[in-house]
């Protein structure tokens, strides 16, 4: 019975989008932190986890990372003169990096070419009141921005205190692209019959998807919104592989069209489009199909969540005891 439930957890985790628990740590002695999510319904209000596990046999508990969108920020108010700042970031995506530190933010100047660079302040605060908005750190003018996801790890020390943490996860809405490289493979529009070359070979493609996260908390809007999109791609495809003829001759048709296509993309990974035979356009290929119907697949995706799932699921692995 134990292991069942132990396959079940895995396979949970492979199901379901990841989700982190951090310890609970006394805060506020050495720093006030008022948090707006950036959320209309909600102001700012003192740093709150919630609660994200059971309780071990040890008495350790857990919290969730507090979710704090693109128009949100973290303001805080040190309690000692002496206590210092540091800001880290972590990602788990096409990318993924462990915790790194954050030493400028990012933006630009009203009505100026220059892009501003604003450090996050080191050393002893004093009194200085430090205000974290979620938008510096999710700027396009950063090489690497904060993304949708991404967890944000402020942590303030002070000699002879212990350090308080304070964790959060960025949320960004708004229209967002994904590049990808793939393959889409042909089967013909219902009802037509003059499709006998694109539809037989599969045709490789570069393409970029978007997706519009709905700026709201009804997490089935945010759901479609992340897992459906546009699509467009170009590649290039095959015309007549299975004609007859010497085989050097069907060699010679292999790659030899260049296509366009466009369509939905669902689930961050599987694209259903129309593939466009741009060579037909400008040469008489007898045979050769104007357009056809294609499903596709993501690869750069599809490699990433194989990944993932195949690490979840066979190597498992529960913290080391305190």
């Amino acid at each position: 019975m134990i292991g069942w439930l132990a396959g079940c957890v895995r396979l949970g985790r492979v199901l379901v989008p990841e989700e982190f628990a951090i310890p609970t740590r006394p805060v506020g002695a050495l720093a006030d932190v008022q948090v707006d999510s950036g959320w209309r319904t909600e102001g700012p209000a003192p740093y709150a986890p919630v609660a994200g596990g059971r309780a071990e046999a040890s008495g350790a508990e857990w919290f969730r990372p507090v979710e704090v969108t693109d128009r949100g920020s973290v303001e805080l108010t040190p309690l000692r003169p002496d206590a210092t700042l540091q800001v880290f970031v972590r990602r788990d995506d096409l990318v993924p990096h462990d915790f790194r530190p954050v030493l400028v933010t990012t933006g630009t100047l009203a009505g100026q070419l220059p892009t501003a660079l604003v450090p996050i302040p080191g050393g002893a605060l004093g009194d200085r009141v430090v205000s974290l908005r979620f938008e510096d750190l999710q700027t396009a003018f950063s090489p690497d921005p904060v993304l949708d996801g991404d967890l944000v790890w402020v942590r303030v020390t002070a000699p002879g205190s212990p350090a308080e943490d304070y964790v959060f996860r960025a949320r960004a809405f708004g229209l967002r692209f994904r590049p990808g490289a793939g393959v889409w493979l042909p089967f013909g529009a219902p009802g037509r019959s003059d499709q006998q070359g694109l539809q037989t070979t599969p045709a490789l493609v570069g393409s970029l998807a978007a997706h519009y996260r709905w700026r709201t908390q009804n997490p089935a809007l945010r759901f479609v919104g992340e897992q459906l999109g546009l699509v467009g791609a170009v590649g290039i495809g095959s015309t007549a592989l299975n004609a007859p003829g010497a085989l050097e001759d069907r060699a010679l048709t292999a790659f030899d069209a260049a296509v366009v296509g466009g369509g939905l993309r669902t689930f961050q990974l599987v694209d259903v489009a129309v593939l466009v035979n741009a060579s037909s356009l400008v040469r008489d290929g007898d045979g050769e199909a104007a357009w056809t119907l294609a499903v596709g697949v993501d690869a750069v995706r599809a490699s990433f969540v194989a990944g993932k799932a195949a690490v979840r699921l066979f190597g498992d692995h529960d913290r080391s005891a305190d």
